[in-house]
């Protein structure tokens, strides 16, 4: 199917990669965004961001019904085919509902995301396909949170109820440690207290009619990397591919996914993170939407994983496996605040903070992407890059007086 002439609407926390694979598929494009990166307007026909001068913010909304009300906003009046949805709505897909009432959503449906970001249903799912989910209780209040941690047992995490890309985690040692961070909230919101699990993090990326499923790809997660500007965290910060596991756990993963996409009845593009331990997989989460690792999956391959969720949305597989080359995506974070260089001056970098302004300490400055020989090579290159970006970041800091 051609989607040259077509016009598509992509709303997201990050929609700048969606955007940009849509325009290489020769689309119209309108996106409503978060961040408002300086590389963003070359992707699209038109754009509004929140997080841009340019545009106004929607004041005292979640970041999800901002996009959405932006998005309304700016394109109501526009002859748009059809909208796809990338990061910031796992768990709040109710939002999308305003964006269904004028336009087509090519994706899952409001019930099948929340099917799919259900632990319950996870937890079964787990114990019907044999493999593990973590164990977690939720907490309330004081009492509640030593009785959960009592239970889950130390070392455990401490997660919101809703956490997107590793934010708002925290690993735990002790009780003491746990009173303190809780009491240390604003607001005494519901939390969650999590098995902790030591391993390798992976995940799957796949394409599925609803009926029908192929895997794309099993790849690495950077989580909480020093060397992209985080202190062994859990925060996301990229891809990996190769990543080097057992034949029997990758059948594993590809197995456990297609299964629990058929079960679900999910469609699209879909990923599952996964933490790998000895010989046991341990099945974290599903993201019911296009992931992180589509742009670094298409520039190492020249496949289009945007092309493929679209036609499989219209109940087609793709016929052919893609290549990969070894490929290191990683997103740089500050180490400090200070002030954004001129990005376009260093090599292989997208999702541009522009030029001037403030970037706040362990924020995302941008992303780097390595295609190399071999994965050791990419992995130094995007390091020797990361680690450029941070300390022209430092001196223009020390030249501004910030």
């Amino acid at each position: 199917m051609s989607f040259k002439g077509c016009s598509i609407g992509i709303i997201g926390f990050n929609a700048r990669p969606i955007a940009c694979s849509a325009k290489r598929l020769g689309a119209k494009v309108y996106v409503s965004d978060y961040w408002g990166d300086s590389d963003l307007g070359a992707c699209c026909d038109d754009w509004t961001a929140i997080n841009s001068p340019a545009f106004d913010k929607v004041e005292e909304m979640k970041v999800s019904q901002a996009l959405v009300e932006n998005f309304r906003a700016k394109f109501i009046d526009c002859d748009i085919d059809y909208v796809v949805v990338g990061s910031g709505f796992d768990d709040h897909y109710m939002a999308l509902k305003r964006i269904s009432e004028n336009w087509q959503v090519m994706g899952n449906t409001g019930s099948r995301m929340e099917t799919a970001r259900n632990p319950k249903v996870l937890s079964k799912l787990a114990d019907e396909l044999e493999i593990n989910y973590p164990n977690r209780l939720i907490a309330n209040s004081k009492s509640s949170l030593i009785r959960a941690c009592k239970r889950i047992r130390f070392p455990c995490v401490m997660r919101s109820i809703h956490s997107g890309g590793g934010s708002r985690i925290h690993l735990l040692l002790n009780l003491e440690q746990a009173i303190e961070l809780y009491q240390q909230k604003e607001r005494k919101n519901p939390v969650v207290i999590q098995e902790y699990i030591n391993g390798i993090d992976a995940s799957c990326s796949v394409i599925s009619t609803g009926n029908d499923v192929k895997v794309i790809s099993i790849q690495g997660q950077l989580i909480g990397m020093p060397s992209a500007g985080r202190n062994n965290d859990f925060v996301y910060c990229g891809n990996y591919w190769p990543l080097e596991i057992s034949r029997s756990i990758q059948s594993k993963i590809k197995r456990v996914s297609e299964s629990i996409c058929k079960s679900i009845g999910l469609i699209g593009s879909n990923g599952f993170d996964f933490m790998i331990r000895d010989d046991e997989i341990f099945l974290m989460e599903i993201n019911p939407r296009i992931q992180g690792t589509l742009e670094m999956l298409e520039l190492s391959s020249n496949a289009s994983i945007l092309e493929m969720h679209l036609n499989a949305c219209n109940g087609r597989l793709p016929t052919k496996r893609i290549e990969l080359k070894p490929v290191v995506k990683m997103i740089v974070y500050a180490r400090h605040d200070g002030i954004c260089p001129d990005l376009s001056q260093f090599p292989h970098t997208f999702d541009l903070t522009p030029t001037g302004m403030l970037v706040e300490r362990r924020s995302p400055i941008c992303t780097i992407i390595t295609i190399e020989k071999s994965l050791e090579a990419a992995y130094g290159i995007a390091c020797k890059i990361a680690s450029s970006i941070q300390m022209e970041c430092k001196i223009r800091d020390n030249e501004n007086g910030v």
